[in-house]
């Protein structure tokens, strides 16, 4: 009988630098992304805080609109870990980074900033629809 393994990760934290969009020679875009993570903690009575950095991989047509985000825009990535092991300069380099299935931008505008503006038309009133009902 098979044990059942689970690789899930949801991160959510901000974005460190500007994301790096390009293409493979199959023309599929891939996008690479540098996602802080706070975590706070209490030490002997004083409260500290510990930030963590993950690589996330972004493939196909979800790479292309999260190149568009911004360093410091906040954002939620769900997906896996994958190993991200390569050789340089014949140095074998061992990693890990967050292959992405979904990634949200969780940005909310600030007061005043782009929010949707009243309608300069009144609601219809009710009372003068035909209703079907």
């Amino acid at each position: 009988m098979a044990t059942e393994q689970i690789n899930l990760a949801v991160i959510a934290g901000n974005l460190g630098r500007d994301p790096e969009l390009t293409y493979i020679g199959s023309g599929e875009a891939l996008c690479k992304l540098n996602v802080a993570t706070k975590m706070n903690y209490l030490r002997d009575g004083e409260w500290k805080s510990k930030t963590t950095w993950h690589r996330v991989v972004v493939w196909g047509k979800q790479a292309e609109r999260v190149g568009t985000l911004k360093k410091g825009d906040h954002i939620l990535v769900q997906g896996s870990y994958e190993n991200d092991d390569y050789e340089k300069d014949g140095v074998k380099h061992y990693g890990m980074a967050l292959k992405a299935k979904v990634v949200q931008s969780c940005n909310f505008a600030k007061s005043g900033e782009d929010q949707p503006k009243p309608s300069a038309q009144p609601e219809p009133d009710p009372s003068d629809e035909d209703l079907p009902f």
